[in-house]
């Protein structure tokens, strides 16, 4: 049968195609030395190396990072590394200033060396690497430090971002190789030592100058954040009170949006108490003019009051009026007084005493009495009881009855030649025999103020601050009783404040007192409190108040109203501004109560009156007002904060050396990574070169071979169509 010439042309043609094919694949992979060109040669095989072609880039990206890090990491530690030798240099030259030989001309010219000091830090603060700002976190292009040095005082201000800048080292992590300039030149904790520990402050009662006690907490030494801090002062406060003053308990807290500090007596206190915090030195001290050393004078007073049988600490109300007089020794003595019962006779027998009098003893022993006498009707009879020396500072006389005792050291007479007492003692209930009262005088002193004030670190600077609740500003007379409140006078406006700023919250209320005859002033002050308490629960904060009547001298009473706890930033009582006020409805119960000044009273906590920043900048700038104001004081307490920035600045450095390591580690991962991947992508894609040549050259053998028969094949002649 013969084949049509067409089929063998098209089946020739078909085949010499295929070997065709053949063999531009097989130039393919000896041009390319890729046995995978394309999709087709091998699927499986092609995704794998496009899986490995992705790979190497991200390791190419993350080897570009990591050299780009370890170049920021460099600048930041050469920047920090230049900032801790200035401070090294500054801390040298303090040791020079805080020299007594040195002059106050001396110190004033060292001043523009701080100032250049400033400069320089500021200098390397704004440091750039590449174009960038290392220290201004992820704004790269924003000048992070800015120095207003013609503000008064002088101020340095971070104006970066608050997220550090950062580098992908690893799919899954980034590293920190910028730096927030607020973290590296500002600081979060301060050192505390001994120049700058104390806090002195003033307690008064309001019941004259002998009860005001001057009592200084120390803050033990160390480093302290300022939750820390806010801790410690507190309790350092309250243990001072209680051991030297009034045992009064603070509370103190920190704010951080605003940055301050605040204390404030914590409402526990049952009564009136101004406490003064001394602040600063002048104005309150005087001056020893042989050293020019600063101290306060604190005068004798009584403390450590006790109770003993059925008397009842509670029932027992001390008063001062000769502070002079019960200085009787350098040291405290402590007296009992026993309420006894018995027989005496002087030495003359012109009479016999026989009944209860008050019986004496201090730290001798008991006193003897060299004579008894009496005088008034009972139970009312006051025994005048009169002691000769037994060694110890006793008093000349003691003059009392179960209400109350009177003691006399000296023998001062009023304008109508009558004795007065130095100590008076009365007694909420009448004392019952054996019944006792324990008190410790302790003596005059001077207090030292060297000016190692915590409240350089707090905020609280210049001058003093006094935080006293709302109280009475004139007596209420006793006389006034039955006190008749009704509907024209029953009540109180006040105002509750929380917060600061926008943040703010004020709740004005109105309190009405229950109206009836009130027979005391406690039971006034009860109701007063109870309607404050009631209108907060219901409309205000929940807040609990203490509303508070005592004596004011005699036959008289004023009342304290406050809050009994810290849960407000504010708490006003509005005599002038309240709907009730005189100049309204005049339903207010102020006038009642002794506030009769028509003025709101405003009260808070006192608050620091700077904000609570601390770094090296703060630092030198405090330096240079010190060395202004020639205050050996102040420069040698920036020793301690300089050895604080040196120790803070240290541990920047540390931690960009442990982030450096990291990334040495990591460019070596990543380059043995990149090795391995690269071996895995050539045994994969990679041709075998002898097996490609040998191939090659088999398919071009076939094809010369093909090409050589199919010419044969394809002759054709008219022969072939007849």
């Amino acid at each position: 049968m013969r084949v049509p010439t067409i089929s063998k042309y098209s089946t020739a043609t078909y085949q010499l195609g295929v070997l065709t094919t053949n063999l531009k694949d097989a130039n393919d992979v000896m041009s390319t030395q890729k046995k995978m060109n394309t999709l087709s040669d091998d699927p499986i095989g092609m995704t794998q190396v496009l899986d490995l072609k992705e790979s190497l880039k991200h390791l190419e990206q993350i080897e570009t990072n990591v050299e780009m890090g370890r170049t920021w990491l460099t600048g930041v530690e050469s920047s920090l590394k230049s900032v801790n030798d200035i401070i090294l240099n500054v801390k040298n030259d303090v040791l020079r200033y805080s020299n007594a030989s040195l002059s106050a001309d001396n110190r004033k010219d060292a001043i523009d060396n701080i100032n250049n000091v400033i400069e320089q830090i500021v200098s390397l603060g704004n440091t750039r690497m590449n174009g960038s700002y290392i220290f201004s976190g992820s704004s790269t292009n924003v000048k992070p430090i800015e120095y207003y040095p013609d503000e008064n005082p002088p101020r340095v201000a971070y104006v970066g971002e608050s997220n550090s800048f950062k580098i992908r080292s690893d799919k899954n992590a980034e590293i920190a190789v910028g730096r927030v300039g607020s973290d590296v030149f500002w600081e979060n904790s301060v050192a505390i030592d001994s120049t700058n520990n104390s806090i002195t402050f003033r307690e008064d009662p309001g019941q004259g100058q002998d009860y005001i006690r001057t009592v200084t907490a120390t803050i033990p030494s160390g480093d302290y954040d300022n939750k820390t801090l806010t801790t410690t002062i507190r309790n350092e406060l309250n243990k001072a009170s209680a051991k030297n003053g009034h045992g009064v308990t603070y509370d103190v807290k920190y704010n951080d949006d605003t940055k301050q500090f605040s204390i404030v007596e914590d409402g526990s206190y049952k009564g009136y108490m101004a406490t003064e915090f001394l602040w600063g030195v002048s104005g309150n001290a005087e001056t020893d003019p042989s050293s020019g050393e600063k101290f306060i004078k604190q005068d004798a007073y009584i403390d450590s009051v006790a109770a003993g049988g059925t008397a009842l600490l509670d029932d027992i109300n001390t008063r001062i009026y000769d502070a002079k007089a019960i200085n009787i020794s350098d040291t405290p003595e402590t007296f009992k007084l026993t309420r006894l019962y018995g027989s005496f006779a002087p030495p003359d027998d012109s009479f016999t005493f026989t009944g209860e009098y008050w019986g004496i003893e201090n730290s001798k022993g008991v006193a003897l009495p060299s004579n008894i006498t009496e005088s008034g009707i009972p139970p009312d009879t006051l025994v005048e009881v009169t002691y000769d020396s037994n060694g110890g500072g006793l008093p000349s006389k003691v003059v009392g009855n179960a209400n109350g005792v009177d003691i006399y050291f000296d023998n001062d007479f009023d304008k109508d030649g009558n004795p007065i007492s130095d100590i008076s003692i009365s007694f909420d209930k009448s004392m019952s025999k054996d019944d006792y009262v324990k008190f410790t005088i302790n003596p005059a002193k001077e207090i030292a103020l060297d000016d190692t004030s915590l409240g350089h670190e707090i905020g609280f600077v210049g001058s003093n601050m006094i935080s006293a609740p709302p109280t009475s500003n004139e007596p209420v007379l006793n006389s006034d009783l039955p006190l008749t409140i009704d509907s024209s006078n029953n009540k109180i406006d006040f105002q509750e404040v929380i917060g600061f700023g926008d943040n703010r919250a004020v709740r004005t209320l109105t309190a009405s007192v229950k109206e009836k005859d009130y027979e005391s002033y406690d039971e006034l002050a009860k109701e007063i409190e109870k309607a404050m308490d009631a209108i907060s629960l219901e409309n205000g904060n929940g807040i609990k108040y203490s509303v508070t009547s005592e004596e004011w001298g005699e036959d008289s009473q004023r009342f304290t109203i406050k809050e009994n706890g810290t849960n407000l930033d504010g708490f006003n009582l509005l005599w002038e501004s309240g709907d009730n006020a005189p100049l309204n409805n005049n339903q207010s119960i102020g006038s009642l109560i002794g506030f009769t000044k028509t003025e709101d009273n405003i009260s808070s906590p006192v608050k620091s009156n700077e904000p609570v920043e601390r770094g090296i900048f703060n630092t030198l700038i405090d330096l240079a007002d010190y060395l202004k104001n020639n205050d050996v004081d102040g420069i040698e307490r920036t020793i301690g904060r300089l050895e604080n920035s040196y120790n803070h600045m240290t541990s920047m450095v540390a931690d960009t050396g442990m982030k450096y390591s990291r990334l040495e580690t990591r460019k070596i991962i990543t380059s043995e990574m990149n090795l391995n991947l690269n071996e895995r992508r050539s045994s994969i894609e990679d041709a075998d070169i002898v097996e490609a040549i040998m191939n090659l050259t088999s398919i071009q053998s076939a094809y010369e071979a093909a090409l050589g028969s199919t010419s044969k094949i394809m002759k054709t002649s008219l022969m072939d169509y007849l």
